[in-house]
């Protein structure tokens, strides 16, 4: 079993920030993830999220611009 969060944007109806997910996404979250890949970037196994948090603050990086493009 593979534990995931989303460290994107909270985005209302979808996903909100922190939230943990076990063994599967659920269909909606899925769905959107695989309409904007942003969102699907930030989506990461538990166990990354401490380096992939650092990297939400480094200019230019995945994370980073994943979750400019979702937040505007």
């Amino acid at each position: 079993m593979t534990q995931k969060i989303y460290i994107g944007p909270t985005i209302p109806g979808v996903v909100t920030n922190g939230t943990i997910f076990k063994d599967k996404l659920p269909k909606h979250v899925e769905e959107k993830a695989a309409e904007n890949k942003n969102i699907a970037r930030l989506i990461i196994p538990v166990s990354d999220v401490v380096e992939a948090k650092k990297r939400l603050n480094v200019e230019g990086s995945v994370e980073h611009t994943a979750y400019k493009n979702i937040a505007g």
